[in-house]
C-alpha cells in the first residue's frame, strides 16, 4: 500500500516540472480517473505500481486543467464590468486601499446596471482578489455591486524566487484587479436581487 502511495505522488510531482499541459481531450482525462482506481485496486504489484503512478499522473492533470479553465478569459482583461458578490475573506488594509478575497456570484458585461440580467453565466462563482479604494471597511459577509476591471494572475519569473502567480493560482484566485469608483457601487443586502 505505502509504494502504491509513493507511485501515485510521484506522478502527481511530476506534472509540475512540465512546461505546459499536454493537449488532451476535457472529457478523456475526469474519465480515466475512475479507470485507473479500480486497475489499482485489482492489479498485481508490479502493475499495481505503475497504474498508481499513471493515476497520479491523470489525477494532477486534471487538477491542474480545471483550475487553468477557471482564470479570467483573455477577451476580459482590462475591460470593466458589473458584479454581484460576497466579500469572502479577512481585508488587507493597506496605505491606499484594502485588498480583499471576493467572490462572484453574477457578472454583468453591460454599460449600465440597469440593463443588467441575472442570466449571465460567463465568469461565475469564482474568487477574485480586489484592491478597493473607497472610504467604507470592508467586513467578511458584505454583499456588494462593484464595476471592477481585472487582469489573470500574473507574476514575474525570476528563477528561485517567490513565484506570486503559482501562489495566486494555489490560492484558487481567478484574477486579481480593483473596484472602480462609480455611483452604482452599492452594499447590498444578505440574500439581495440583482441590481
Amino acid at each position: 500500500m505505502r509504494s502504491r502511495m509513493i507511485a501515485a505522488c510521484s506522478g502527481m510531482a511530476l506534472v509540475t516540472f512540465f512546461p505546459a499541459l499536454p493537449p488532451l481531450p476535457p472529457l478523456l482525462l475526469p474519465a480515466l480517473v475512475p479507470v485507473l482506481c479500480v486497475a489499482v485496486w485489482r492489479a498485481r504489484q508490479a502493475n499495481a505500481l505503475l497504474l498508481a503512478f499513471a493515476l497520479g499522473l491523470v489525477w494532477s492533470m486534471c487538477f491542474a486543467q480545471n483550475r487553468l479553465e477557471r482564470l479570467l478569459p483573455p477577451y476580459l482583461e482590462a475591460r470593466d464590468f458589473w458584479v454581484t458578490g460576497l466579500v469572502s475573506g479577512l481585508p488587507e488594509q493597506g496605505d491606499r486601499a484594502q485588498q480583499v478575497r471576493f467572490t462572484v456570484e453574477r457578472s454583468c458585461f453591460d454599460l449600465l446596471p440597469s440593463d443588467c440580467s441575472a442570466a449571465s453565466k460567463v465568469f461565475r462563482n469564482r474568487q477574485i482578489q480586489l484592491n478597493y479604494y473607497g472610504q467604507e471597511r470592508l467586513e467578511p459577509g458584505q454583499r456588494w455591486f462593484w464595476r471592477v476591471r481585472l487582469n489573470a494572475p500574473r507574476g514575474f519569473a525570476n528563477p528561485g524566487g517567490f513565484d506570486y502567480e503559482a501562489w495566486l493560482i494555489q490560492q484558487g484566485f481567478a484574477a486579481r484587479g480593483y473596484v472602480r469608483e462609480t455611483s452604482f457601487t452599492e452594499r447590498l443586502e444578505d440574500g439581495g436581487a440583482w441590481v
